[in-house]
């Protein structure tokens, strides 16, 4: 009889191994998948809202700094259109890159929790500072308002959930 049962016992030990090893490899697959899709998801939005950030911060800095804006009365009509223009559309251009990340990856995680944090207190910033009250009432966009331009700047294509529009 005891010896019918070691045979078996053996099997079960293997058995149960397996399943260990098995479900070990499933979680290392779902933990490969997620941080594959976090990977795809930021590589697909990280460009084009680096060039939005980029270009907002040049006008703002052109604006701060260089008197962009006094700049603009001596120019001429058609220039001063494309300078309002313009101008609105970079602020709103990355209002909607902001608007897709924060629809895209809601729990952001980029696999390092101090580059979560840092990354998430970033937005936080600039979203802050162009709702400060230390703003002119005219440059002023409150938190609400951002996200609403950024909406607006959102439209469906193809495979892309979001994309921005070209005005």
């Amino acid at each position: 009889m005891l010896q019918s049962l070691a045979p078996s016992s053996v099997f079960m030990g293997k058995l149960t191994r397996v399943t260990q090893l098995t479900n070990r490899l499933a979680k290392q697959r779902e933990a490969e998948s997620r941080e594959a899709k976090t990977i795809a998801l930021m590589s697909k939005y990280r460009d084009p809202l680096l060039r939005a950030a980029i270009d907002l911060q040049s006008r703002l800095f052109n604006i701060r700094q260089r008197r962009f804006l006094q700049n603009f009365y001596h120019q001429s009509p058609s220039e001063q259109d494309y300078t309002i223009h313009n101008t609105l559309y970079v602020i709103a251009e990355y209002f909607g890159w902001v608007e897709i990340l924060r629809r895209e990856i809601q729990f952001l995680d980029l696999g390092d929790l101090e580059m979560n944090r840092r990354l998430s207190e970033l937005f936080v910033n600039i979203t802050q500072a162009f709702g400060t009250a230390s703003l002119e009432p005219t440059f002023r966009l409150f938190n609400g308002e951002q996200r609403a331009i950024g909406e607006i700047m959102l439209v469906q294509r193809g495979g892309n959930k979001h994309t921005i529009q070209n005005i």
